[in-house]
This record gives structure tokens, sequence and C-alpha cells, in this order.
């Protein structure tokens, strides 16, 4: 018994089963990051800078101005919060020579430490995960944009005068590669429909948050919470191979949203719990009474959409909720993703 998590799905593509990479269209996968961590933070002038509207802060709710009030009110009282802004100061870094990345926005997220800020602005494209030679590539191309978001921090953000390079992170946070082909293919329109699956094994919530292929920044479209069936667990074309993580059989666009950590760990056990079942029985994965595997999973304190309580009325009223209408996009490409330097 075997499960794929390795997550360019190694295994499954060894073994002959079928699987698909990147949009569509082209092929493409999400635009990949190199995270790393800064220092010397003035976190009082940083803060009052991300209520600042004229520096876009997360604008894509700026549409939503009771939203964007829960919001900013919030962030006096939260020690850490996920990041997304700053554009005209980006913009303008690029224009002066600056800043030479596909990248429009400041992404991070504030951490609890009160100087610290984790960076996620790092970017290329045209990445082939599955092949060393373009994996190198990125590498040499990422590294060299982090002295240069670094020096951006100094220059144009303000409390950031002060900052401090601490850590990069050890490893490129792939977004995107093979997907295996299961027994059913996960969709977006499963997400947005909030589907509910008779062989739901997993649950998710997050948004598909589509790192732009060709281009910068993401596209983003809030869901509510859904299921993920056993059956995106079972590779297609092998009698004794599940997948778990970012190789799941699902599209481009449902695994932005089923490529996160917690959700992952929730297919991890799932598909580990459906083997020792199927190993224990001596039968494939595919014959596993789903009935029992939900059973062990919910006994485990699994949540498979079956004891989920309604939505918090009183935490949506305090913090506020994005709308599920799709925003509107401003394209797949931009100038500071057009250079080729942007490329692998």
């Amino acid at each position: 018994m075997v499960i794929d998590c390795s997550g360019d799905g190694d295994v499954a593509a060894r073994a002959g089963n079928a699987w698909e990479k990147g949009r569509t269209e082209d092929g493409l996968v999400q635009a990949p990051t190199l995270v790393f961590r800064l220092g010397g933070l003035n976190r009082e002038r940083f803060v009052a800078a991300c209520k600042d509207p004229e520096l876009n802060y997360r604008e894509w709710i700026h549409d939503n101005p009771e939203l964007w009030s829960k919001m900013m009110k919030r962030l006096d009282s939260v020690e850490t919060f996920v990041l997304g802004g700053f554009a005209p100061l980006m913009e303008k870094a690029r224009q002066a020579g600056d800043l030479d990345l596909p990248q429009t926005r400041v992404v991070g997220v504030k951490t609890h430490r009160p100087d610290e800020l984790t960076v996620a602005s790092t970017r290329v494209l045209g990445l082939d995960p599955t092949d060393v030679e373009s994996m190198s590539a990125a590498y040499t191309r990422i590294y060299r944009q982090v002295p240069q978001l670094v020096r951006f921090f100094q220059k144009y953000i303000p409390g950031g005068e002060n900052v401090r390079l601490l850590e990069i992170a050890p490893m490129l946070g792939v977004r995107e590669s093979r997907r295996i082909t299961g027994d059913y293919v996960l969709t977006m329109e499963d997400l947005l429909s909030a589907r509910h699956f008779p062989d739901a094994v997993a649950m998710g919530a997050y948004h598909v948050d589509i790192h732009r292929p060709k281009g910068t920044w993401v596209d983003s479209r809030n869901v509510p919470a859904y299921t993920i069936p056993y059956r995106s667990l079972i590779a297609r074309d092998c009698d004794r191979l599940l997948m778990a993580g970012k190789c799941i059989s699902a599209t481009h666009e449902a695994i932005a949203s089923t490529r996160v950590i917690p959700i992952c760990m929730a297919q991890g056990q799932a598909a580990g719990t459906a083997a020792a079942i199927a190993a224990g029985a001596q039968i494939a994965p595919r014959d596993v009474d789903v009935g029992e595997l939900q059973r062990t999973l919910e006994e485990q304190g699994a949540e498979i959409g079956n004891t989920v309580g309604p939505p918090n009325q009183e935490a949506i009223e305090a913090v506020g909720q994005l709308p599920f209408e799709e925003p509107p996009t401003s394209g797949d490409e931009d100038d500071a993703s057009r250079g080729t330097g942007a490329w692998v």
C-alpha cells in the first residue's frame, strides 16, 4: 500500500498513473514563493501604514466599506495578521529601478513578535517543479530578489527603515505541481456549491487563491466550507495507490484551495486511515467500506461535514465576511511580469 504525499506526484507518475499539471490552456503552474523573515520593524508605523487607504491595503475589499472598517479596527487588537497591499509603493520602486521582480504587492504575515514580519513577496514565473534544472534556475533568480526586497522595505515602507534580514526559508514554496488523476476530479464548482459528497473524508474552506502563472498578485475567490471525496484520494490507474496533499485529483482551480497545510493534513489523515483499513483487510483502497472509513475518522476527531454547526454569526459580525461573488480581475499579465528576468 502506497500513499503519494510527494507534492509532485512522483510515485504515481512513475507508476504510470494519468496526471495533469498547471492550467488547461498552457500547462503553467501557480507562481512559487521563497519566504523570508525580517526584524527591526517599527510595528506602530507599519500598522498605521496598513490602515492608509491610499496604500491599498488588501485593496480587493475597498468596494465593501463595512468590511474594510471592521478589518482596520481589528488591527489594533490582534498581534498577528495577514497582509497584502502597498501597491503604489511597489510601483514607485519599480519605476525608479529599485525593484525588478514579478510582484506588485507586499504579501506576508505580521507575526506576534512586534518587530518581525514574514514576507512572501518573492516569485518567479514559468517554473516546472518536476524538472530539476527549472527548479535550480528558480532558486537562482528568487534568491536575488531577497536583498532587493529588504532594501525596498528600508527605503519605501513606513516603519521599515531599520529592518534587517533574519532568515530565509530552506525550501521554495511550490504551490502547484502534478495533480494525479483519481476516481473523481474535484472542481471549483464543487467548492463554490459547498458540495457534500457521500464519500466525504475531509473538509476545506480556504479561498481559491491562484498566484497567477503569468502575472503578478493573485486571483482570489471566496468559497463556503466544502468536503473532499475519498475518490479524489484514490489513484485511477493503480490498485494500491492513494494520494494526499497538493497532488490529489483536482483541477487547477480547486487545488488552489485544497493545497494549504491544514486541508492537506486532513487529506493525509483520511488517506492513512484508508490505507490501514485496506491493508488490514487485504483489499484495494477503492474497495474499502466508505461508511467504516468515515466512522473511523470521526472517532479520531476528524470533521467530514456531519457535525459541523451553522455559521458563527457572532464571529461574522465581528470580523466580517468577504462576498462570494467573483471579483473583477486585472488580467493575467502586467508590465512587472513581462520581463525576461521574471521567467525561469
